[in-house]
């Protein structure tokens, strides 16, 4: 977005507004975390297919946006 010419101290506050907010809804969902109800249970093999394809998408997004 830089590239796009937005300032560095609109991505900061937005990044500053929006990661509390997340983490606040995202700690919020307790019991209903989930499309049915899971009762709080998140599976394992969610979770690690979640974090590799995260890893991934770190990694080609490193990758891509070498100069």
């Amino acid at each position: 977005m830089i590239e796009n010419g937005s300032p560095t101290s609109l991505l900061v506050a937005f990044g500053l507004l929006t990661f509390p907010a997340g983490l606040y809804l995202w700690h919020r969902q307790g019991h209903h975390f989930g499309l049915a109800e899971a009762n709080g249970y998140v599976s394992k093999l969610a979770a690690a297919v979640s974090g590799a394809l995260l890893v991934a998408l770190v990694v080609f997004e490193l990758i891509r946006n070498q100069r």
